[in-house]
């Protein structure tokens, strides 16, 4: 999924950097845990698009905010 993830990324966003070993680095993060990924896919299995997420409740709680 995350050479995918990075495809779809680089073809959305003209002159990214982002990369495998970036994204990886994003999830290895103290929010990374935290991460919801979402990779949608053509008919075809081709990727289409891509999203990440982070619940503000979640991360809230967890920091005694809630």
């Amino acid at each position: 999924m995350t050479s995918d993830r990075v495809l779809v990324h680089r073809a959305a966003f003209a002159g990214s950097t982002f990369t495998v070993e970036r994204h990886r680095t994003m999830l290895r993060s103290p929010a990374g845990g935290l991460a919801v990924e979402t990779l949608v896919r053509t008919p075809a299995g081709e990727p289409a698009a891509a999203a990440t997420g982070w619940s503000a409740f979640v991360t809230a709680v967890q920091d005694g905010g809630l």
